[in-house]
């Protein structure tokens, strides 16, 4: 998948592109997490938000993390299509994409230690 994303925008900064795939991580650790405690099949979903609700985990965020999440769940929804793809790229810097990295490296950490 990474490779496939590379050869499609080869131009843009790697780091950005480490951005893409921590939203992805999240909304992964949340389907895992909604799997291990409510050991159902999670939805077919892509808004994070939504997802965190589903697992009961949104009345427990702090607000860094719900900030995280709001920031998280447009930017999930226009990385999924390539019309949206190139211009949701174009609009991450390399800091803003570290930040990402950052937090979305803490919010999956937080959410295996509620495992």
């Amino acid at each position: 998948m990474i490779w496939k994303l590379l050869k499609q925008c080869c131009t843009v900064n790697v780091i950005c592109i480490l951005g893409l795939c921590a939203i992805r991580r999240s909304k992964k650790i949340l389907k895992a997490y909604f799997t291990a405690k409510i050991e159902q099949t999670p939805p077919y979903v892509h808004n994070l938000k939504r997802l965190a609700e589903e697992c009961s985990l949104l009345d427990v965020f702090s607000e860094e993390q719900l900030d995280l999440i709001e920031e998280l769940v447009p930017m999930n929804i226009e990385a999924r299509y390539p019309t949206y793809k190139e211009q949701l790229l174009k609009s991450l810097s390399e800091n803003r994409c570290k930040d990402l990295i950052i937090k979305t490296e803490k919010l999956c950490y937080w959410i295996k230690q509620q495992l």
